[in-house]
């Protein structure tokens, strides 16, 4: 019959940490399991010492406690880290270097140039596995504008594997700061590679109406990419030219004519951003959207009428209008949303139409509460 042994965790400051239940003897690489699970600390990092001073051995056994409960004392040391980080195979590269993110609170100044320089290694590593390890932990480690890691970190946003293109793109999201222009350049030039929180990354960090950028994200809207990088494409436009941006508007006018209804939606609620209460071009377009045959496009151009067209304009009060009785739920309410900003007060159709919704709604819900209980 296996037999258990309550084991105390204490830090090198004497404070306990943790219990933990296990099994004698006790295996001293399932404690450290133990311990990674409980508290977080990668086993590479862990050495266990016992009450003696000795240390607990990977894979060693003990047994000196048959009736007492095991004291160790945990200390978190990179020394095996920097070992294994230099080691042939891949996946123990791998491993050292998530370790030393996930003890990035505890790598002090003595130890943080040594650990950032095999970071910077690992993300040159031949193995893609490796370099999206070494991007994962490098945002771990690195303050955020650290502009020599962001500098690296950009040059591999063209990287072949996809994976790692992720991982560096999450970290300059973490790390590079407002009008880094060089990382802003990065982000285009690798536009078609990237997913699509790009698109954050790049409207985070590129200054509202910077020329040089909405030339490029203009002419990227004009591209035949794949739906997503489109789509990526109308939402950065949206995201970084300057409201009242004819040009961009214009744009993506012609970007909201594509094919691809998922496209369609984006260029609307970029234009919904972009053009000023009132203009035709847009109002017409979104007009003609309300009989898109994709949902996203249609509820687009329901919430850009609300919000563009201009008190009184008796064309969008009447679509709005026949929104509100053929539409499903969520595009029926942004419908009557619109029609409250916009109808004049007192408006006999658009009074008639919320009479006739509220009506049908309060009727459902006598319907639903007369409806017999039902017992489980």
């Amino acid at each position: 019959m296996s037999r258990s042994a309550r084991t105390h965790v204490r830090n090198v400051a004497g404070e306990q940490v943790a219990i933990l239940n296990v099994e004698v003897p006790i295996n001293s690489t399932v404690l450290k399991e133990r311990i990674k699970k409980e508290l977080g600390h990668p086993v590479l990092c862990q050495k266990l010492l016992l009450d003696d001073g000795s240390i607990l051995e990977d894979g060693a056994g003990h047994e000196s406690f048959p009736k007492g409960d095991l004291n160790v004392t945990l200390v978190l040391s990179l020394h095996a880290v920097y070992l294994q980080v230099a080691a042939q195979e891949a996946p123990d590269r791998v491993e050292a270097l998530e370790a030393l993110g996930a003890v990035a609170h505890s790598i002090g100044t003595d130890t943080y140039d040594q650990s950032v320089n095999y970071l910077m290694a690992g993300l040159h590593d031949r193995y893609a596995n490796v370099r999206r390890a070494a991007a994962q932990s490098l945002c771990k480690v690195v303050s955020k504008g650290t502009q020599w890691i962001v500098d690296q970190l950009a040059a591999h946003l063209g990287d072949k594997d996809q994976g790692v293109r992720d991982a560096v793109l999450a970290a300059l999201a973490m790390l590079a700061v407002r009008e880094d222009m060089q990382t802003v350049d990065a982000l285009l030039l690798n536009w078609q590679k990237l997913n699509s929180s790009a698109v954050d990354v790049l409207i985070e960090l590129c200054p509202e109406g910077h020329d040089a950028t909405v030339t490029r994200l203009q002419g990227l809207c004009q591209e035949r990419y794949d739906e997503q990088h489109c789509q990526m494409s109308a939402a950065a436009l949206g995201g970084v030219a300057l409201p009242g941006d004819s040009t961009s508007i214009d744009v993506l006018i012609c970007l909201s004519q594509n094919v691809v209804g998922g496209v369609r939606e984006v260029a609307l609620r970029s234009l919904a951003r972009l053009a000023p209460r009132g203009h035709k071009g847009t109002i017409s377009v979104m007009l003609l959207q309300l009989r898109d045959w994709h949902p996203g496009a249609r509820r687009e151009a329901v919430k850009g009428l609300g919000d563009l067209a201009t008190l009184g304009d008796e064309q969008v009060i009447n679509a709005l209008c026949d929104t509100v009785e053929s539409e499903q739920k969520e595009i029926q309410s942004l419908a009557i949303c619109g029609l409250v900003r916009i109808a004049p007060p007192g408006h006999v159709q658009v009074r008639s139409v919320l009479k006739e919704v509220l009506d049908l709604t309060v009727q459902s819900a006598i319907d639903w509460l007369a409806q017999p209980a039902r017992h489980s």
